[in-house]
């Protein structure tokens, strides 16, 4: 909740094989304690996946998840909307959305004057051919004034252009109002033999989402010869994700990272470039995952599924998936489409911090107690949120007890009070289960 730095939610799915449920947690103590606010039931022959949260300062919070058929996910699906007011003990439906729409994501206007309140949805669409095959892909917007009771009609913020894999991030608002979205598409128009370059798009709406306007994409342009791209990963691929600097500090500074690299060779990398202008322009790249990013060296771990957030005061914290230290990646193929086929044994989650505006980070720490074990199985997204009073949640994928479920541990940043002193220390409570 952007006001009370105690109420928190998360979402995570749910496998009962095929079928996958939704279940809702909530927690009024600053995360020490969890509870389960609502368990959304799939039906027979149905799976819900890629559940995303937003909460507004007036007590409500919105839920969006997939709704699809397992035998005809493209022709019978939909993106079904939820709202609470009462801090996530009950979540009624508000509204549908009736096509196949994947990973969507929400963001709450909480900070300008003229559309405070606007809820968003940013997710990728990909439409069919007459034949039944996938015509194209791209990012679709979707907003609503009141709680998703009404739904406007979509927006294509890449206006037609094409694409092939398209891969949302999470939109952001900026204190006018204006929202920034950002997709990446991995293979732009090479074929999937070829080691693809990524480009992380953006758009950006003055006027509530009505329409987009292109922006300057992301400046992903790291790898030389040896460190490349590639179209598989550990997790299918990972996200993009923005935060939007709300502090007086670095006011409307936009973050983004990203994962990049050749996970065939255990070379995943966390990426990092932010914006101080709208998106006209974008930092050279930087590792944040603490890799040497050197020719003829071979790769030292992978790291993936990058998470950003900003606090009140301007602190920037980056979580991600982390496999330093751990047994070497091995891999099979490529198979008939030039992909490999990756085996990954273990994981842990590790959280860096900059107290600069992203200028300069401090060491990464491990935030899970116990590494997880067997082949990483995370999925494409994590969770890193800011409350309140400045503290930080993560929440992650872990398998302690043999199985896997959704762990959240709070961070608090000390900063220190002498000018130039660059230390920092985070605190990292023990993992509440």
């Amino acid at each position: 909740d952007p006001l009370d730095p105690d109420k928190l939610y998360a979402a995570v799915i749910h496998r009962r094989n095929p079928e996958c449920d939704i279940v809702v947690f909530d927690s009024s103590d600053g995360g020490a304690s969890w509870e389960i606010g609502a368990t959304l039931r799939c039906p027979n022959e149905r799976q819900f996946f890629d559940p995303a949260l937003a909460a507004a300062p007036n007590g409500i919070a919105y839920l969006v998840h997939m709704d699809t058929s397992i035998k005809a996910a493209r022709s019978d699906s939909k993106i079904v909307f939820f709202a609470t007011a009462d801090g996530g003990r009950t979540w009624g439906k508000e509204n549908a959305f009736d096509q196949f729409v994947d990973r969507p994501w929400l963001a709450v206007d909480n900070r300008s004057e003229q559309h405070r309140g606007a809820v968003y949805c940013l997710g990728q669409i990909e439409p069919l051919t007459p034949a039944g095959e996938i015509d194209h892909s791209e990012p679709i917007f979707l907003r609503a004034n009141d709680g998703f009771l009404s739904l406007s009609d979509p927006v294509y913020p890449h206006d037609g252009r094409e694409m092939v894999n398209c891969g949302p991030g999470n939109p952001v608002v900026l204190s006018d109002g204006s929202v920034l979205v950002a997709y990446d598409d991995r293979y732009l128009k090479r074929k999937i033999r070829e080691w693809p370059r990524p480009a992380i798009y953006t758009a950006i709406s003055t006027d509530g989402g009505k329409s987009f306007a292109t922006a300057t994409p992301v400046n992903t342009k790291w790898w030389h010869d040896d460190l490349q791209s590639h179209p598989s990963s550990v997790v299918g691929k990972s996200l993009c994700q923005l935060a939007v600097d709300a502090s007086s500090k670095k006011a409307d500074r936009v973050y983004c990272v990203w994962s990049d690299g050749d996970p065939g060779r255990d070379g995943e990398y966390i990426f990092f470039s932010y914006s101080d202008d709208r998106a006209e322009t974008w930092s050279n790249p930087v590792v944040l995952s603490e890799q040497r990013l050197a020719e003829n060296e071979t790769p030292e771990f992978a790291a993936f599924v990058p998470c950003i957030s900003v606090n009140n005061t301007g602190l920037v914290a980056v979580s991600w998936y982390d496999r330093r230290d751990l047994p070497p990646v091995t891999s099979t193929g490529p198979d008939a489409n030039g992909i490999l086929h990756t085996t990954w044994d273990g994981w842990n989650t590790r959280l860096r911090v900059s107290l600069d505006g992203g200028l300069s980070w401090q060491p990464s720490v491990q935030v899970n107690q116990e590494q997880g074990v067997g082949n990483v199985h995370v999925g494409h997204t994590a969770g890193l949120t800011a409350a309140a009073d400045g503290s930080f949640h993560v929440t992650w994928i872990d398998n302690l007890t043999s199985e896997n479920e959704l762990w959240t541990t709070s961070v608090q940043i000390q900063v220190p009070l002498q000018d130039g002193d660059k230390s920092a220390t985070g605190s990292s409570p023990e993992s509440t289960r």
